[in-house]
């Protein structure tokens, strides 16, 4: 995807969206120049398939992955198969039962590893909102 900017520039890629509700919209953040070299994001945690063997739609494996930090499930990205977000990677954010959540909890990005990231984001906010960090 090629957007314009200001000064007649234009960037070849998005980094992520934000479903930030209400007569906010869409937030976009992170757009990357053309021709400019990204390093990929590594992520913190463990991801695994959230449903291995099971396929989507087109008969392939389901792009669906759970994250987890032991025992606690930190977040899942899925590849959006269908509609207006086809293409593009759901992240939701998860964390620790009973504690105070924040907004926003799930969002989209162009890329699994962005939404890997901001699952992870989420999850260790949650934790220091809550003073759960790790030590």
């Amino acid at each position: 995807m090629v957007l314009p900017l200001a000064g007649g520039r234009q960037a070849s890629q998005i980094i992520g969206l934000l479903n930030c509700g209400g007569s906010a919209g869409l937030l976009l953040f992170g757009v990357v120049p053309r021709n400019h070299t990204l390093m990929e994001y590594e992520p913190k945690y463990k991801w695994q398939e959230t449903w291995p063997g099971e396929v989507g739609l087109d008969g392939k494996p389901l792009q669906d992955f759970q994250g987890s930090d032991g025992e606690t499930p930190i977040g899942r990205i899925r590849l959006e198969e269908a509609g207006p977000m086809k293409g593009k990677w759901q992240w939701s954010g998860h964390g620790p039962r009973k504690v105070k959540r924040h907004l926003p909890h799930q969002g989209y990005s162009m890329t699994a590893r962005e939404a890997a990231r901001m699952a992870e984001e989420y999850y260790d906010t949650l934790l220091a909102n809550n003073d759960l960090r790790k030590q």
